[in-house]
């Protein structure tokens, strides 16, 4: 039940006026581990189970020009990649009964079985967003859009199971399920937010976010999932950051 991490980040910022400035990050990430749950007897853990995770690497470049005092548009792009991959000699999934009773399949029960499993997930998605501020003595306004699109990649074979009769009668050997699920994500949000100082003891927060976003439905779990879902919401925003001593502050949202 052990887990060993690794990242390495450099960031740096280049200044080309007095105005104008591009920087740049670069992250890299592995890790490797076991069954990470909390168990009132860590005996209890899952011995079989091994993950890995590759981040290969995240980049971001961006670019911040100064119109004028309090007066700022900010660019940024970013690409990630991450591939997860774990290995269980128990991996808990379910089975659907449909039997045809002429009338078309009909879903009679559903059953819980543990399965050998071998997953791998993929995802790359790029990102860009861009912000204007404006500040001034007590207020500070900003407004911003962000739009992200990239794809999921999943791959998930379970072998010998709970229920090898279910899947095969003859043997025992043979993958329950040998899974490729492709899926696209997608999502634009667009944001607005205002903060009023109104006194050295007291500051107030507006705003509100619109978000659409296209993601799986399921590429966590077996058995994964090609299909995909969309939804779009629009939050409104609001709190206060209180500060009545000095050495005290209040936040609300």
């Amino acid at each position: 039940n052990d887990i060993e991490e690794r990242q390495l980040t450099f960031s740096t910022k280049i200044q080309i006026t007095p105005q104008d400035d591009v920087f740049f990050t670069l992250q890299y990430y592995k890790a490797d581990g076991g069954d990470l749950a909390q168990y009132y007897n860590q005996a209890d853990g899952n011995s079989t189970f091994r993950f890995n995770e590759k981040q290969e690497p995240i980049v971001g470049i961006g670019y911040h020009h100064e119109w004028s005092p309090g007066v700022h548009t900010i660019v940024f792009g970013a690409r990630l990649n991450d591939t997860y991959s774990f290995t269980n000699a128990a991996e808990p999934s379910i089975v659907a009964a449909r039997p045809d009773f002429g009338g078309g399949p009909m879903l009679v029960g559903v059953s819980g079985f543990t399965a050998q499993e071998i997953y791998q997930s993929q995802l790359e998605i790029y990102s860009g967003e861009i912000q204007q501020i404006f500040e001034q003595p007590n207020h500070t306004t900003v407004f911003g859009a962000k739009a992200q699109y990239g794809n999921f990649r999943t791959e998930s074979i379970q072998g010998l199971t709970t229920l090898p009769g279910v899947f095969d009668p003859d043997a025992t050997d043979r993958a329950a399920a040998d899974q490729l699920a492709q899926s696209i994500f997608r999502r634009f949000s667009v944001y607005g937010y205002h903060q009023w100082e109104i006194t050295d003891w007291l500051e107030l927060i507006g705003g509100g976010v619109y978000d659409n976003m296209r993601y799986p439905v399921n590429f966590r779990t077996s058995p994964v999932s090609s299909k995909d879902r969309t939804v779009d919401d629009v939050s409104p925003k609001a709190g206060f950051i209180l500060k009545p001593m000095p050495d005290t502050t209040v936040r609300f949202a």
